[in-house]
């Protein structure tokens, strides 16, 4: 696994589009471990869609960030 970011790793990225990126349960615990952190913190959009990840799982990433705007249809588009 790799190490979550830290804070100074992009620190003006404010859109982060993960759509289609084969993202799974295991990158977004590693994802909700990084924004707990202070990881991209001026972070305002984060789009999840369309990845093999868990509804749960994705819930927990935008748990880490309330305040990030979270976008998270399943595949097809469905919302989930």
């Amino acid at each position: 696994l790799l190490a979550p970011p830290t804070a100074r790793v992009l620190p003006s990225l404010t859109f982060l589009n993960f759509n289609g990126n084969q993202i799974t349960d295991e990158g977004c615990v590693t994802l909700a471990v990084a924004l707990r952190s202070g990881a991209l913190p001026a972070l305002r959009v984060l789009n999840l869609s369309n990845n093999p990840a868990s509804r749960q799982e994705a819930q927990m990433v935008k748990a880490a960030r309330p305040s990030v705007h979270f976008v998270f249809l399943g595949p097809g588009g469905r919302a989930t």
